[in-house]
Parts: C-alpha cells; sequence; structure tokens
C-alpha cells in the first residue's frame, strides 16, 4: 500500500500543497469551500498525518517525556537505606535471630548480628554497619559455630561483665571503634 502524502491530497482536491497544508494545520484562513475540497479528499484518500515525519521535519514534537535516571534514582534510594541504617541501626538487645540472609559477626567487637538486605553487596562481602559498636565493615555470613561463640560473648557483655576501664581508657576505645578498618 503506498504511502499517502499531502501532495497527492492537493492533486485530488485540485488545489495547491500550500493549501493542504493551511487545512491540515488550521494555521491560515482557507475559504469554506476550498477547505471541503481539501477534506474530501483526506477522507477519500484515507489519510492521516505521520508524527514522526512531521517532528523530524519541525525538529520538535508535542509530546511530554519523562526521564528518570536509573543511576541517580539508585542511589538516592542507597542514600535513603544508609541513613536509615546510621539512625535506626543500633539494637539494644540480641534475640537471637538472624533472617533469611543469616548472621555475621563484626570484626572489631566481635559481637553477633544479622545481615541486612538493604546493604550494598560488594566482591569481598556486604558492606555493613554493626549495631552494637556502630563500626562499618565489609562482613560475610558467618558459620553457625562462629555464632555461637560469638553469642556466648554478647550473653557475658549483657551480663554486665564490662571490664573496669577508666574512663581515658573507654574513650579511646569509642574512638578506635568509629574508625573504618577493613
Amino acid at each position: 500500500m503506498p504511502v499517502i502524502t499531502i501532495k497527492d491530497i492537493a492533486k485530488q482536491a485540485g488545489v495547491s500543497v500550500a493549501t493542504v497544508s493551511y487545512v491540515i494545520n488550521k494555521s491560515r484562513f482557507v475559504s469554506p469551500e476550498l477547505t471541503g475540497r481539501v477534506l474530501e479528499a483526506i477522507e477519500a484518500m484515507g489519510y492521516s498525518p505521520n508524527d514522526i515525519a512531521r517532528s523530524l521535519r519541525q525538529k520538535s514534537t508535542k509530546m511530554i517525556g519523562l526521564i528518570v535516571p536509573l543511576l541517580g534514582g539508585l542511589a538516592a534510594v542507597m542514600g535513603v537505606v544508609l541513613l536509615f541504617t546510621v539512625v535506626f541501626g543500633r539494637k539494644a538487645s540480641f534475640k537471637g535471630s538472624y533472617g533469611m540472609l543469616g548472621g555475621t559477626v563484626c570484626p572489631r567487637c566481635a559481637l553477633p548480628y544479622s545481615l541486612s538486605l538493604f546493604a550494598p553487596r560488594l566482591l569481598v562481602g556486604r558492606l555493613q554497619r554493626c549495631p552494637h559498636c556502630g563500626k562499618w565493615a565489609l562482613v560475610r555470613r558467618a558459620r553457625p559455630d562462629e555464632l555461637a561463640a560469638a553469642e556466648a560473648r554478647w550473653r557475658g557483655d549483657a551480663a554486665g561483665q564490662e571490664s573496669s576501664d577508666s574512663a581515658g581508657k573507654r574513650a579511646q576505645r569509642q574512638i578506635d571503634d568509629s574508625r573504618y578498618v577493613e
């Protein structure tokens, strides 16, 4: 089936190509008689304007497009998750349940905690913040025997078996715990 152009419409209606364009675009006044002839020819030939060709010729479209940058959206989601983890990450108690991803042991304080589904997964593990000491570390899922030993250490700390340190040593330990160590 051949493509029908406004030249074909103009030939059928006996008018110029400009007159057909004026009628289609309604950009200038055309007498009712010529408008009727052009519209009859358009209907008889089954012409419909090609919006793609029109937008290429005019170098603009009348469509509104939304561009959602994938990486920007992903970065925003990760930022919100990170902020949520920092603000609400510390846990006061340990329940012994690790969730579907399992548990891990903090390399700094040696206490157990659950792996978060929202923690960024890197090649060597997940970047996650310990809820006990607040330190960020790359961690992997721990074996059950490692978790059992860490739970025993946690229960000992929770029962009040904290060593009697001076205020200066305690402050130095808090500073050391806040540093990132692989």
